[in-house]
């Protein structure tokens, strides 16, 4: 039996008795007890002797959240997916503006954006209750946006490259994620 849309169950018991968390590449399609797949965020439940049809069968699933938990997280797994793009497009820049320059502190906007992905980090690692606590989308995106405006690059004075059209796109990327954080940007 297979069950998605919850989050990574705490233990799993079949008829009050207690399933092992098996290792999916270790169990195969053959081993009693349940496994977790991590990116399809499925848990999987396996019984090596069958019940007969007439047969009252009780799967118990503990710790696993519920559908709202499942939704906020798949959020904040969408969230960070966009602000990783954002850092890594912003870690290009900065390379392409160093010239082989050896400047160790990164801009404002990196740190900001390492700090945001850091708080989503540690929501993806507990997500329960997340639904009941949800994340600051907007606060996060406005402190980000921030950074995208500070003086110069790396807090110092000095010249800040000017705004071209592929700034003008990442901050309604940003905003477009503000807005809907399960919208696609583009």
């Amino acid at each position: 039996m297979r069950l998605h849309g919850l989050l990574r169950p705490e233990s799993v018991m079949f008829n009050g008795r207690a399933l092992q968390e098996r290792r999916p590449e270790a169990c195969g399609e053959g081993c009693e007890g349940w496994t977790w797949n991590k990116e399809r965020r499925t848990a999987t439940i396996r019984e090596l002797f069958p019940a007969p049809v007439n047969e009252r069968v009780t799967f118990t699933v503990h710790g696993a959240g519920t559908f709202a938990d499942a939704e906020m997280l798949q959020r904040v797994l969408e969230y960070r997916r966009r602000l990783r793009l954002t850092r890594d497009d912003e870690q290009l820049k900065w390379g392409m503006l160093l010239h082989g320059m050896d400047i160790k502190k990164p801009p404002r906007v990196i740190r900001e954006t390492e700090k945001v992905e850091g708080e989503l980090n540690r929501l993806v690692a507990s997500p329960q209750r997340m639904a009941q606590h949800p994340p600051d989308f907007a606060g996060m995106t406005q402190q980000v946006l921030r950074a995208f405006v500070d003086h110069s690059p790396s807090n110092q004075p000095g010249p800040f490259p000017r705004p071209t059209r592929w700034f003008g796109r990442r901050c309604k990327r940003l905003l477009a994620v503000h807005s809907n954080p399960m919208r696609s940007a583009k």
